[in-house]
Formats: structure tokens, sequence, C-alpha cells
């Protein structure tokens, strides 16, 4: 007869997180989504310097941004997804972000007219 283990239980000898260490790093997160097309005539090379210089010379000095990421598509729509700490902190941000030459030289290639943002509360 071969012997058998015990696995009804935890594993002798690992660690076993509580399960308040497994809640999110984040409480009342809220995420923004900010949808847009280039001009027709954006050079998309000079605008990914520009994204890369809002990434770094404005976003990330923004008190309570989490995570910024920037996506597109084939047909040429735009996203810039940003996880704040919480809605207060976006809106700070928002009222830097027409005062700042980093995000003017950003928005010197978007199309003004395609721009929209929308703002989510995360769900617990």
């Amino acid at each position: 007869m071969e012997p058998t283990a015990d696995l009804s239980g935890p594993a002798p000898g690992l660690i076993h997180p509580s399960p308040t260490l497994l809640q999110p790093l984040v409480c009342a997160a809220m995420i923004e989504i900010m949808r847009f097309r280039l001009l027709p005539d954006a050079d998309v090379d000079a605008f990914l310097v520009a994204d890369s210089r809002v990434q770094s010379d404005f976003a990330y000095r923004q008190p309570g941004l989490v995570r910024r990421t920037t996506a597109n598509d084939r047909d040429g729509n735009w996203i810039v997804i940003d996880l704040w700490q919480s809605g207060q902190a976006a809106k700070a941000a928002d009222e830097r972000w027409g005062r700042d030459p980093v995000t003017t030289e950003f928005m010197s290639f978007v199309d003004s007219s395609s721009v929209t943002t929308e703002r989510y509360a995360e769900v617990d």
C-alpha cells in the first residue's frame, strides 16, 4: 500500500497571506478614459514623442496617478487610460492639464472636436 498525503489543509511550511492582504492596494480608484483622433496631418512619430513627454514630465508628477497608458486601433482612434487613487486627484490634474506646456504640445496633435473624457469610479 502506497502512503497518501493529507491535501485537505494548507501545505506545511508555506506562507498563506491573510485575506486582507489580498485586497487591492488602491481603494476608491477613479478610471479616466480620454478618447480622441489625431489631426489628419499629424505626424504620428512626433505625437508619440509628445505622449512620452506627457507621461514622464507631466502625468507621473501628478499626485495620485497610479498608471497611465496610451493605445490606438487600426482605424485611427486613440485612448489614454489613467488610473487615479481618487476622483479628487483626477480633478486636480485636469485643472493643471490646460496650463502645462507639455500637455499643450500633446494636444496640438489632437483633433479637439474628437475628444471625449469619461470617468468611472471603481466598484468593489
